[in-house]
């Protein structure tokens, strides 16, 4: 899963990017996703990136599908160098949406954002069960230095168009299937939100294109949010498009129970997070709190080898904002903790 992605400074106006095709279910692979045919790739090491990045890409993700933009005021840096959210709780829409709005699912979204900046309370913590997460103060430093990267220029809104590959049972089962048939790396278990970007007041007054202008003002605004976040852009066919790229380890969606055997989707379906794999080792530690007891890739205490574990739930200080890969847990007797479903020893 080591890729590289687009840089998210650029020096210009114009198409950035660098993007793989996607599929949706049904889609044939091969076949582009909606940005694939309209972006330049931009040379990155695709190896070396801090794997906290995906952390702050699922962040930039629930911050904008809770109010929509980036802004300036959104967040701010305490007096022990975290990031503390500055804006109050995700609120549907007063006009009226497309297909409706849940409260209880903005609800749920304010907490989520809450979880996602609580792994720098865990590092706070006297103890901390499994190592340092480093998020304070890598958190804040690059908050700081996105301020004084934008100042004060006006950041534009973000409307979601479609969201692609989608971690649901259906698209889980689809992987699972493409890996078994040896579909290899043309089989995707990640997802692509396509938004479509306003156009701020000032990119109609600079003489230059007024889409590619909020194309280039959207990857500024984003820009603290680390290296993974944006994956392509482009401001053909006259609108400002952005594809950003979440992973499935950060999905807080609870899904409904698939069977008896197992309470957890992705475990049923014999789906394993490569969380490992994804930047410098020992990779994205980190999952959301919904994943937990689901199989994932861990290291192993030498970081010359990919196992396979499972995602507990990490107390980030009387609560659990998150979760993270440890070995499986080998069973004695069939009452044993045993997420992994390994099989228990024969009794003698």
């Amino acid at each position: 899963m080591k890729r590289a992605l687009i840089a998210a400074a650029v020096a210009s106006f114009g198409l950035v990017g660098c993007q793989e095709a996607y599929t949706e279910p049904g889609q044939q692979v091969g076949e582009q996703s909606e940005l694939g045919t309209e972006s330049e790739a931009l040379v990155r090491d695709p190896e070396n990136f801090n794997g906290l990045d995906s952390h702050l890409a699922a962040l930039a993700t629930a911050v904008l599908e809770c109010k929509g933009r980036f802004t300036q005021s959104d967040f701010k840096v305490d007096e022990k160098r975290v990031l503390r959210r500055a804006f109050g709780p995700c609120q549907c829409p007063i006009t009226r949406v497309p297909g409706g709005c849940d409260q209880g699912n903005m609800d749920r979204l304010s907490k989520y954002i809450d979880q996602l900046l609580a792994i720098q309370d865990y590092d706070l913590l006297p103890e901390r069960k499994f190592g340092n997460a480093n998020a304070v103060p890598y958190f804040a430093g690059r908050w700081s230095r996105y301020l004084k990267l934008v100042g004060n220029l006006e950041c534009p809104a973000w409307r979601k168009l479609q969201t692609v590959n989608a971690p649901t049972p259906e698209n889980v089962r689809l992987y699972v299937d493409c890996i078994k048939q040896g579909g290899g790396s043309k089989c995707k278990d990640k997802s692509s939100h396509i938004w479509q970007i306003s156009i701020p007041k000032d990119c109609n007054i600079t003489g230059a294109s007024p889409y590619a202008c909020a194309t280039q003002r959207a990857l500024q605004c984003s820009s603290w949010s680390g290296e993974q976040f944006i994956e392509a852009a482009s401001s053909a066919e006259n609108m400002a498009r952005v594809q950003t790229d979440p992973k499935w380890w950060k999905d807080p969606t609870v899904y409904p129970d698939l069977g008896m055997d197992s309470p957890y989707d992705f475990d049923t379906l014999g789906y394993e997070h490569r969380m490992a794999e994804w930047g410098l080792a020992p990779g994205d530690m980190w999952g959301a709190a919904e994943r937990q007891g689901e199989r994932c890739h861990k290291y192993n205490d030498f970081l010359t080898l990919v196992n396979s574990g499972y995602l507990e739930g990490v107390d980030c200080g009387g609560e659990v904002c998150m979760t993270t890969c440890l070995d499986c847990p080998v069973p004695t007797t069939p009452f044993d903790y045993n997420p992994c479903n390994l099989p228990v020893p024969a009794t003698p």
